[in-house]
């Protein structure tokens, strides 16, 4: 079944409220493979599964609140809601900020974020 987008959030450091003014988040997981190809292989590549991580983004309309509570740099505890029943959650390190000026349009803000740790998925 799909979902709408319009209950999505975005929170970090456990706080009660979410980041305003936000209108977009994504999020990727990824998993290294490692060639462990050798002359007994017929051929045919092989791989181990290596190291996992995650990182992704967010963003939306510039707003002083969220200017002031996520800086580059900071490690924070992130929580990205799809809906009431769905959420990622995890540490992350917030890696690049930029903001968009437009002069017909909104001032945007976008975030990078690298997880350092474990991501959780969670349905209710």
């Amino acid at each position: 079944m799909a979902i709408s987008g319009k209950a999505g959030s975005v929170s970090v450091d456990s706080s009660s409220s979410t980041l305003g003014e936000l209108n977009t988040w994504s999020i990727n997981s990824s998993a290294d493979a490692l060639e462990k190809t050798d002359f007994d292989s017929s051929g045919e590549r092989e791989y181990l599964a290596g190291l996992t991580g995650w990182d992704g983004s967010f963003g939306g309309h510039w707003d002083a609140t969220q200017a002031a509570a996520v800086t580059v740099g900071d490690s924070v505890d992130l929580v990205l809601e799809l809906n009431a029943s769905y959420s990622y959650s995890g540490s992350a390190i917030i890696t690049g900020k930029s903001v968009d000026v437009n002069v017909d349009g909104t001032c945007d803000a976008s975030y990078d974020y690298q997880g350092t740790a474990t991501l959780t998925e969670t349905t209710s």
